[in-house]
């Protein structure tokens, strides 16, 4: 484990924090969590709550930055709420799939039939040039992780689509996997995965 110094003195502003505007009748902004977010954030309407999805948590084991994927709701005073802390969470059979801690990168979030789905990538220990090389594409629903696309460096600014049938879409870059069958722009549906024209 990486010792990392990221406690904030008493009365100091955090140097990092996620804010959350919301106009409900007037605007008022919301400190939701004094550690900044790692690689992105979402947020969404859920009936009359706010839920903000990020990457926070703990540091992972090799890095001192949020490592787990989170989700906090105004209506719980934006208390943080772990939903993926691992690779491993992600169940798989493909190598390195499963290895590391770091995971929650880029959350595109959206509700279907009342349930919370994240798109996220998973750069397993978020160090290495393997690790990004490797990185895997994954979703959190119905309160589970499952891997869409692994370690092919997948998982980088995705964005989410839902459907009224029950429909997932994922689009998501992969700036850093190597060959043709990698590199570009990519779309995942719960049948298929095939290359968008740039």
């Amino acid at each position: 484990t990486v010792p990392c110094a990221q406690t904030v003195p008493p009365g100091d502003a955090p140097a990092e924090a996620i804010r959350v505007a919301v106009e409900d009748g007037a605007w008022a902004v919301e400190d939701v969590a004094a550690v900044g977010p790692g690689d992105g954030l979402d947020v969404l309407w859920e009936d009359d709550d706010v839920l903000v999805i990020y990457q926070g948590g703990a540091s992972g084991t090799r890095v001192c930055a949020p490592s787990d994927l989170v989700v906090a709701r105004r209506s719980a005073a934006y208390v943080p709420q772990v939903l993926v802390a691992s690779s491993a969470d992600a169940p798989s059979t493909v190598p390195y799939s499963t290895d590391g801690d770091v995971v929650g990168d880029y959350p595109a979030a959206g509700l279907l039939a009342g349930d919370l789905v994240v798109a996220y990538g998973d750069t397993h220990f978020g160090y290495t040039r393997d690790d990004f090389e490797r990185a895997d594409l994954e979703v959190f629903r119905a309160g589970a992780a499952e891997v869409v696309d692994a370690a092919t460096g997948s998982g980088v600014a995705n964005a989410l689509a839902l459907g009224g049938g029950g429909e997932v879409a994922v689009a998501f870059a992969n700036l850093s996997g190597s060959g043709p069958d990698q590199f570009g722009v990519w779309l995942a549906t719960l049948e298929e995965e095939r290359a968008l024209a740039l």
